[in-house]
Formats: structure tokens, sequence, C-alpha cells
């Protein structure tokens, strides 16, 4: 029994020395959160035209992006598309309210984002 006990103590000890060291990239972020700037912060861009975007992240590198336009991943025909790369293609009809969000999500850490309004035109405008 008692050599039980001390296995027992000797993996828990393991377990809770590897949980701190996990725990330090937590706390990491917990002091320096990962900050997503997305530029320009507004744009007006006429129906069917293009408006390249940039994600920018403080406190972290080489950052995996999603893109979203009003909350859907990739956008739609109705708010504008955005490619991988930050792309923007506004929609063929001015949407109905014309401004819309775009937003990149840092990956996988989805409270980690910044967004930028884009009001749509029409060429008639």
């Amino acid at each position: 029994m008692e050599m039980k006990q001390t296995v027992l103590l000797a993996a828990t000890l393991c377990a809770v020395a590897t949980l701190e060291a996990c725990g330090g990239g937590a706390s990491y972020l917990t002091t320096n959160p990962l900050t997503v700037t997305v530029s320009p912060a507004t744009a007006t861009v006429q129906t069917g035209a293009m408006q390249q975007f940039t994600a920018t992240v403080a406190n972290g590198s080489q950052p995996t992006i999603t893109w979203l336009v009003n909350g859907i991943v990739g956008g739609n025909s109705t708010v504008g598309t955005i490619t991988a790369t930050g792309l923007y293609t506004a929609p063929d009809m001015v949407p109905n309210p014309a401004v819309v969000t775009v937003t990149a999500t840092l990956r996988p850490y989805a409270n980690s984002s910044g967004d930028a309004l884009v009001t749509i035109t029409s060429g008639d405008d």
C-alpha cells in the first residue's frame, strides 16, 4: 500500500509540474494579451469593388487569421466576401444596413479579434 501511495504522489507531482509549465503560456497571455488590429479601420467600397485589409497581431507571431464579414466566415453574396488573405469584395447590391463589419479573428484564440467598418455605396452615389 505504501508503494502505491508513493507512486501516486510521484505521478501527482509530475502532473502538477507539467500543468505549471503549460500554465506559463496562459499566464503570459493574461498579462500580455494578443491584440488584433485591422487596417484600414474604416473603408468605403463601391458595389462589386475590392478593398485589401491587413491584420496586425501584437504579442504574437506568425498568426493564423480567420476573416469574417458580419460574423460569417468568408462572408457571402449579401454582405460581401473576403479571402483568407483579407481581400474584401463588396456585394453587387448595397446591403441594408449599408455598413458591414470585417473581422480578423486569431486562431485558435477566438476571443482575440479586430474589426473594420465598411460602408458599401453604389456606383451612382
